[in-house]
């Protein structure tokens, strides 16, 4: 007994003398090692002490999203009302579909493809089904499921519900869609793309292969709630799955320029397979909240051109196939993103691009995609806070060309290529084609990064190139595989003192 004992208390002793030198491998404070590298040239930038209280940086306040709830999207329901519904010439009712006559005619096997009209009234599933009385248009299986065979398009003025646990096949064999000009609730349903000849989902095949949608056009109203979208949407203009958007760029232009983007929100569903599970084009005020996004084609959630006042809070996107979980692209301002999860991606966890600002990212965890945690490219006054970035393939967090980014308890740890970059470059020579007309930009940047702590990051900590201004400190930097800097912040000038317990003002020297 007693041999068993020291036996333990040695193999205890070794034991604890090899997590205490992981621990001080991994943790212990990596400013012994700033300052012991030189740059090729001389110092790009003049420092300084610099006093981050003065800015005086109050965290902004969150919008309240009680009022966006499975309850009232329920009670909210229109009553029924019979109006009007005919099944008339699919180009007569829907002026986007005139480029693509042949098409949809091939699909249904008529030289005039159709569509089913509601024109007038509230209709659900079941009083729709009765008022079009043909099953070769839509009808019911015995198991329940409604089959819609034809294009729906619900006019302004009317009304649709599919609600009361309806589940909805749309027909990708004969070209089925949804496109909404008047008021849409889907509430406690199912809507998903069905081949038919196959008798299962319509899953993924191609960019180009054509599946069923729902879209949203401008003035009016979508709700999706509490429901299940699934095997939706391909590469074709408003065909993305389920898209909210203006009639600016279209056939409609020119009678509806006084008419605002779809209205309306998505809240607690689970959407899955879709092309894109969101898009939007110059919708305002949308809320997008709650939802579980698996495994959907490109993007995850993709609010695009001029889509402001966004509220996009409490979902999780995971396992997008080709790029990022969460992207906000070109003039996506005054927008709110927090509490979202954004995980297992191709690309990116979140992206903000092409002139996207004013918008705030609080308490996020982007993680194990295959990009970088957060990317922020040409655009400016981004307020981050609170985020986790951790375990991705690229960068934590990447700021091309942006201005005025402020970092503020962010976590950045475990990242493949590197914890946080900063640089300005000239997209142009870089290689990367750019329409300067439609996304202008500058080539420099600025940050403000404080409070913010790296643990474990290939490559480096920081990586700095071309910056304008940036502001450091105080950060917790714990040791990495790598080195702390590289690039321009490499040139070993750096004051410890200030970096772990201050901050450090950076500005460029004029002519570099």
């Amino acid at each position: 007994m007693k041999r068993l004992f020291l036996f333990l208390l040695c193999a205890f002793a070794i034991a604890g003398v090899l997590v205490g030198a992981q621990w001080m491998w991994t943790y212990h404070p990596a400013a012994t090692s700033i300052g012991t590298r030189k740059a090729d040239d001389h110092t790009p930038y003049t420092l300084r002490a610099y006093d981050y209280a003065a800015d005086n940086l109050p965290a902004p306040r969150l919008p309240d999203t009680k009022f966006f709830s499975l309850e009232r999207a329920r009670a909210a329901l229109p009553p029924l009302e019979s109006g009007q519904v005919s099944v008339m010439p699919l180009t007569a009712a829907y002026k986007k579909a005139a480029k693509d006559h042949s098409f949809y005619g091939q699909r249904q096997n008529r030289l005039e493809p159709l569509a089913i009209v509601i024109s007038a009234g509230v209709y659900d599933m079941p009083l729709l089904t009765q008022a079009v009385d043909n099953p070769a248009y839509i009808g019911r299986d015995a198991d329940g499921h409604y089959l819609v065979r034809l294009p729906v398009i619900i006019q302004a003025g009317a009304a649709l519900r599919i609600d009361n646990g309806a589940q909805v096949r749309l027909d990708r064999d004969d070209g089925a869609f949804i496109a909404n000009f008047g008021d849409m609730r889907v509430v406690d349903a199912r809507i998903e793309g069905w081949d038919r000849p196959a008798q299962r989902p319509a899953f993924f095949i191609a960019d180009d292969e054509f599946r069923p949608s729902i879209v949203s056009w401008c003035g009016s109203h979508m709700v999706l709630a509490g429901s299940h979208f699934s095997q939706l949407g391909y590469f074709n203009s408003k065909s993305y799955g389920i898209t909210y958007t203006s009639c600016s760029d279209t056939l409609y232009a020119a009678d509806t320029a006084h008419l605002p983007g779809a209205a309306g929100m998505v809240i607690d569903n689970m959407i899955e397979g879709l092309y894109y599970g969101f898009y939007s084009y110059e919708s305002n005020g949308l809320h997008v909240l709650r939802n579980h996004y698996n495994d959907n084609i490109v993007y995850g959630i993709d609010p695009h051109d001029r889509s402001t006042g966004l509220v996009i809070a409490y979902n999780t996107v995971r396992g997008t196939q080709k790029k990022h979980g969460i992207i906000l692209s070109r003039g996506v301002d005054d927008s709110y993103v927090f509490e979202n999860i954004s995980e297992d991606n191709a690309g990116s966890g979140l992206m903000v691009e092409r002139a996207s600002n004013h918008n705030v990212i609080t308490n996020n965890i982007l993680r194990r995609n295959g990009g970088d945690g957060m990317a922020v490219y040409e655009s400016t006054h981004i307020y981050s806070a609170d985020n986790i970035m951790a375990h991705n393939g690229g960068k934590g967090l990447r700021l091309r060309n942006s201005r005025a980014f402020i970092s503020m308890y962010d976590v950045i740890s475990y990242n493949a290529k590197g914890g946080l970059s900063v640089y300005a470059v000239d997209l142009e020579k870089a290689g990367h084609a750019r329409d300067l007309q439609r996304d202008p930009y500058e080539a420099a940047v600025s940050a403000y990064i404080t409070h913010t702590e790296m643990t474990g990051n290939k490559e480096s900590h920081i990586a700095l190139d071309h910056v304008e201004r940036l502001v450091l400190g105080p950060l917790q930097l714990y040791a990495a595989p790598g080195d702390v800097f590289t690039g321009e912040g490499a040139h070993g000038t750096l004051d410890e003192h200030y970096l772990m317990n201050g901050a450090v003002l950076m500005t460029r020297v004029a002519g570099r």
